[in-house]
């Protein structure tokens, strides 16, 4: 859901220089237009089974679309308009040399902040589609600062998440995290309503479906200045770094085969398997299992959430704050990253490596022998205690062998007893940086502490 008020871009200005680079650029861009006829599309090799609903024709199209040509991953490798059964455009060469003016403008002020790289490249492209074939092309540089003027707006954005509901809405730095609205989600089809009465029914029947699906869940909600894209691309990415800490609070984190699928709404689904059974050439019994189980979904009160942010877990606010992060902190939130990665897989191997690399990212220096370097760091870190620290170290020697089994030789990890040990000792470790994080600006100085224990015979 997105909300939008107009902010003015305000009186910002490109730089006389960069202005005028910006308008050669665009100018040579124009010289590597390519006019070829339409291209013929292979057929299928046999009709499609799929059953289909309304298909979208040309009625439904509202403007003049936007045409490219995407590879088999999705990205984009062409831009280009038709006219008179021919594609006008750019590529190959000519894409290439769009991309990189596209990353030039990226990084001009006051275009550096606030818009994507998407919104760019299609307003670049749609100032050159309008000056294709003119003798005399209208400046880039004011048609890129116009448009930006007008997308340039504040954006409230709510991102659901899934497989934790909370009690009551609840702060962490700027953003709000906040039980679903189920009432905005029953007006959402009011407009429409009013536009199409005789489809009322249909309307509303849609509208109780996507209170069912979405009703339930927790919202992430961020307000960000910038264009559309831009602000959508953020307030993802803020709420992956939400459920990556629900993750790492989650009583799932110390367990070895637990896991907590909290993402953003439509990143994960249960798999399932079904089976048909059939005699005498009709289906007479339909089964759907799951292929795992252990799947871990959390309500949490208040009361709970109020405890654990007094704790160390405060300490998240600052990945949530409009701030820059120290070195430290950037490090301690990256290893948290894939830790909680390994938290969300059902798959104890991969949630092994996971972990373990969060662990080397973290208590590593280069150069250094990991077993050692990062097992003793650990025990140190978590461990006053001397035998239980070597029980740490041994623990920690053991995990990596499975490990490396794992990523040389394929080998199934299953040594229940070691994997349940060394993720509870890894927890520790990881949340006792995240605890200590105001107190070091670097990793180094971070290592050098755990070190000077070690080193000095300290209790830690």
């Amino acid at each position: 859901m997105v909300m939008t008020s107009n902010i003015h871009f305000g009186d910002a200005t490109l730089n006389k220089n960069a202005a005028k680079s910006i308008n050669v650029k665009g100018v040579e861009l124009l010289k590597f237009a390519i006019k070829k006829p339409f291209e013929k599309f292979t057929s299928d090799p046999f009709p499609t089974r799929r059953e289909t609903d309304d298909i979208i024709g040309e009625k439904d199209v509202l403007g003049e679309p936007t045409l490219s040509y995407t590879d088999m991953t999705g990205r984009t490798v062409a831009r280009y308009f038709t006219l008179d059964r021919y594609e006008i455009g750019l590529f190959d060469h000519g894409y290439e040399n769009l991309r990189r003016l596209v990353e030039q403008v990226g990084k001009t002020k006051p275009l550096n902040k606030g818009f994507s790289s998407e919104f760019i490249e299609k307003t670049i492209f749609e100032w050159w589609r309008a000056n294709y074939g003119s003798s005399s092309p209208s400046s880039l540089s004011d048609h890129l600062m116009l448009q930006a003027s007008m997308a340039y707006g504040e954006h409230h954005l709510a991102i659901p998440i899934s497989a934790v509901e909370i009690e009551r809405p609840f702060r962490i730095g700027d953003v709000l995290v906040a039980p679903m609205d189920k009432q905005m989600l029953w007006e959402t089809s009011e407009p429409a309503v009013k536009r199409n009465p005789e489809h009322a029914a249909r309307i509303e029947e849609a509208s109780a479906a996507l209170v069912r699906e979405l009703g339930h869940l927790t919202c992430v909600h961020v307000n960000i200045l910038g264009e559309a894209n831009f602000a959508k691309d953020m307030a993802t990415q803020t709420a992956f770094q939400i459920t990556e800490m629900f993750r790492f609070m989650s009583p799932a984190a110390v367990s070895w085969n637990v896991a907590y699928p909290c993402f953003p709404h439509g990143c994960h689904y249960h798999r399932t398997t079904t089976a048909l059974t059939i005699a005498n050439d009709k289906i007479t019994h339909l089964t759907q299992s799951m292929l795992e189980y252990g799947m871990f979904s959390r309500k949490i009160t208040f009361a709970e959430l109020d405890r654990d942010m007094k704790s160390g877990f405060a300490n998240f606010s600052v990945f949530f704050q409009n701030g820059i992060l120290s070195p430290f902190e950037f490090r301690v939130g990256k290893a948290i990253g894939a830790f909680a990665e390994g938290v969300a897989t059902h798959d104890v191997n991969n949630r092994l490596i996971y972990v373990m690399s969060s662990l080397e990212h973290l208590f590593l220096r280069e150069q250094e022998p990991i077993q050692n370097g990062v097992g003793e760091r650990i025990a140190f870190l978590i461990e006053r205690d001397a035998k239980k620290r070597r029980d740490i170290l041994a623990n920690f020697k053991k995990s990596y062998a499975l490990r490396s089994k794992r990523i040389h030789h394929l080998s199934t990890v299953d040594d229940e007893h070691t994997l349940s040990e060394f993720f509870k000792n890894a927890w520790i470790a990881v949340y006792r940086a995240l605890e200590s994080m105001p107190q070091y600006k670097t990793p180094a100085d971070f290592l050098d502490a755990i070190d000077n224990v070690k080193f000095g015979g300290g209790q830690g």
